[in-house]
């Protein structure tokens, strides 16, 4: 995954798919979800996802975008304070492609840390408004430049939870 690799190096981080261990690296998601919950049982970071994060959901409202397109569902899901609307890529309410039936973004977020196939199938459902498309998060310099911030606060924070 070529983001992945460039996001790291641009950050001067290392990256794996898993952890080695408790203690050793944290688990990087947008949202709680199993993925997440599995990745940080075998992680033990205590560092939470992207929506938990300080500043995170105003770094979304600041992107001006009028739809943020999500992987997931809106359960067990807390989005309070995001001021786009919110549609689903695949599940939950309301789903994207119910969304763009009934009304054209003019430019949408797809909130997902990095290309594949879940942001293919978003970007065809989006396709019949042609928005404004950003994303995914790790290719955005205004999101490196979040990451490089706030990361060391949740590091520290975790260090000083332990």
């Amino acid at each position: 995954m070529k983001s992945v690799s460039d996001f790291a190096a641009a950050l001067n981080i290392q990256y794996s798919f898993q952890c080695p261990g408790p203690g050793h690296g944290i688990p990087l998601y947008v949202a709680r979800g199993n993925d997440y919950e599995k990745a940080e049982a075998a992680c033990v970071s205590g560092v939470p996802p992207l929506l938990e994060w300080p500043g995170f959901i105003d770094f979304i409202n600041g992107l001006g975008v009028d739809l943020i397109a999500m992987h997931g569902s809106n359960k067990p899901l807390s989005l309070s304070g995001l001021r786009p609307d919110i549609a689903f890529i695949e599940s939950g309410e309301p789903l994207l492609s119910d969304y763009v039936r009934k009304r054209c973004p003019g430019s949408t977020l797809i909130l997902l840390l990095a290309p594949g196939i879940i942001m293919d199938k978003a970007i065809e459902q989006l396709r019949r408004c042609s928005p404004n498309v950003m994303g995914p998060l790790m290719e955005m310099e205004s999101f490196r430049e979040y990451f490089r911030r706030v990361l060391p606060i949740m590091i520290m924070n975790k260090a000083v939870k332990s």
